[in-house]
């Protein structure tokens, strides 16, 4: 299978990209399983007829540099704890 499993402070996210179940759980044992409908190619066109729209009409993306810069700090830190398979502190600009 693949999923994306994210461990927080007080719970968890496990998305299964396969099955489409979105499990999320807590410290209290507690957990929602959900089915997720997405069509992962539709993900990636919606933001490419975006940004197009914006460089058409002069607008501002809603997600502006600093928004990417903070989600590759997110990803390099779940990449360097999956290989060290400790924590990884890190802060977002």
């Amino acid at each position: 299978s693949r999923y994306c499993y994210i461990i927080m402070e007080k719970g968890f996210i496990k998305w299964d990209f396969i099955t489409g179940e979105l499990t999320t759980g807590s410290k209290d044992q507690s957990t929602i399983v959900e089915e997720v409908s997405l069509v992962s190619n539709d993900t990636y066109l919606s933001e490419i007829k975006y940004f197009l729209s914006c460089i058409d009409n002069q607008d501002i993306p809603c997600v502006g540099l600093v928004d990417g810069l903070n989600v590759l700090q997110v990803i390099d830190a779940m990449h360097q704890s999956s290989l060290t398979k400790a924590t990884v502190n890190f802060t977002t600009n």
